[in-house]
């Protein structure tokens, strides 16, 4: 949470219009009037507060931090498995999991997509394959709020205070958190409150991927047979951004992705790439990776301004999306069946679905491997959940069966290896960290939490 500011300008307008200029109480961060949720510049000079949407402060331009960040499934809108935050924890032989609940799991009724699901203020957000959008309190477990739509799941998006929660059919905004009132200073998720929601625009039958982010925009993919489409929308009024939207590609969509402050990816299956600016649009860049894109893994992340992928032969590739873009294999990196790909500056992680999971430096040398055993019983296991890489150098991989691995940072070291149990047994399909807490969900619709401890702590 954003720390309360030391000063506030006296004769300062609520940034979202609602004529006050009183003084905005340091102790409380939402609008004496309006209720509406404040981010203060973080410049001592300045400390004006602004929307909690805002990018860059109304008042001195300074660059805001996020109010408030989402733990998603994926890691961040790259999908490269990457969290800017230290692991929770430091000393490995010493790990032990705890459930913060009085009931082991809740059950939500039915899986759902890794994509589609969640978390931040303390919450847990589900969208079931059922069609049933669930808000559950990370504190004990207990069901705060439930809608039916009754539509397949795309993806769940958060963006400060809103969701965003796209089916196949629409795409959703919501507001998670009430009204503020003058006896807490903190925001309380109180339930869904329907902001507005959009039918798939154009001649597209349906929404696919997960929505990325620009500035107060938000930009999502549609499809067709053979074709697929990219709209940018206005978070507030829903309406699109581009002139002749939406933006039209062939083939079948691969990914959308953003890279440096104000531009996008957008890729199909056959390899094609594209770059766009954010604000128009405008095509900056084509080509087509050499190799195609792997059948089994057709996708792509972005980090420090380079694009990664599979070529079809399992062969781990990389481009600068600035200067000659010219593409080139990463060290002598290949999989004959990839299924995770994680990358940040100091290692790359790659997995297979035979349950072997690799760890590289950044120039694809020095690997690390680390197969897991299948149980008794079990035909095999594989790894197909994205991985977790924390800003420290430690990864975090899960198995569809719920093995858990906690590296430390790069060494010879073995990882330690933590179960991830359900009541009934069913093998896990989802699983976030958020702060030293693992949320999953499993094939039958139950979700756990698990508190990251230490025998010390725990003593």
């Amino acid at each position: 949470m954003i720390a309360s500011p030391e000063r506030v300008a006296i004769e300062v307008q609520c940034p979202y219009g609602c004529a006050n200029r009183k003084v905005f109480d340091p102790e409380r961060r939402f609008c004496n009037l309006c209720g509406g949720w404040l981010n203060f510049c973080p410049s001592l000079a300045c400390r004006v507060p602004n929307r909690i949407f805002a990018r860059f402060c109304r008042h001195c331009r300074t660059r805001l931090d996020a109010w408030e960040s989402w733990s998603c499934f994926s890691g961040d809108p790259t999908s490269s498995g990457r969290i800017r935050k230290s692991a929770p924890w430091k000393n490995l032989p010493s790990i032990r999991l705890t459930s913060p609940w009085a009931k082991n799991s809740v059950c939500v009724g039915a899986e759902a997509p890794p994509s589609a699901i969640v978390a931040s203020f303390g919450t847990v957000h589900v969208f079931t394959v059922e069609g049933n959008l669930v808000m559950i309190d990370m504190r004990d477990g207990s069901e705060i709020d439930r809608v039916a739509f009754g539509e397949d799941p795309v993806a769940l998006f958060g963006l400060g205070e809103r969701l965003v929660a796209v089916s196949q059919e629409k795409l959703r905004l919501f507001s998670i958190l009430g009204r503020a009132s003058a006896n807490y200073s903190a925001p309380v998720p109180s339930g869904y409150r329907r902001l507005w929601e959009r039918q798939v625009p154009g001649g597209f039958p349906r929404y696919v991927g997960h929505p990325i982010p620009y500035g107060s925009h938000l930009v999502q993919a549609t499809a067709g047979r053979d074709a697929f489409g990219l709209c940018c929308l206005k978070l507030k009024t829903h309406e699109d951004l581009w002139e002749n939207d939406p933006r039209t590609f062939p083939g079948e969509f691969a990914f959308v992705l953003p890279w440096a402050e104000a531009s996008l990816i957008v890729g199909n299956k056959d390899g094609l790439v594209v770059g766009l600016t954010g604000v128009r649009g405008t095509e900056t860049f084509r080509f087509t990776v050499p190799g195609g894109l792997c059948e089994t893994f057709p996708r792509a992340c972005v980090d420090e301004g380079r694009m990664y992928w599979f070529n079809a032969v399992g062969e781990l590739w990389q481009i600068e999306l600035t200067g000659r873009r010219t593409p080139r294999p990463v060290g002598g990196i290949q999989t004959a069946r990839p299924s995770i790909l994680g990358v940040c500056p100091n290692q790359i992680v790659v997995g297979d679905r035979q349950g072997t999971i690799s760890r590289y430096n950044p120039f694809g040398l020095d690997p690390q491997h680390h197969t897991i055993v299948p149980a008794e019983g079990e035909s095999q296991t594989g790894f197909t959940l994205p991985p977790i890489l924390t800003e420290d150098g430690c990864l975090l991989a899960a198995s569809d069966s719920g093995s858990l691995l906690f590296f430390g940072p790069r060494s010879s070291a073995a990882p330690i290896e933590r179960m991830f149990s359900f009541p009934s047994g069913s093998h896990l399909r989802s699983l976030a960290l958020v702060g030293s807490i693992l949320t999953g969900i499993n094939s039958v619709g139950e979700v756990q939490a698990l508190k990251i401890r230490l025998d010390e702590e725990a003593t």
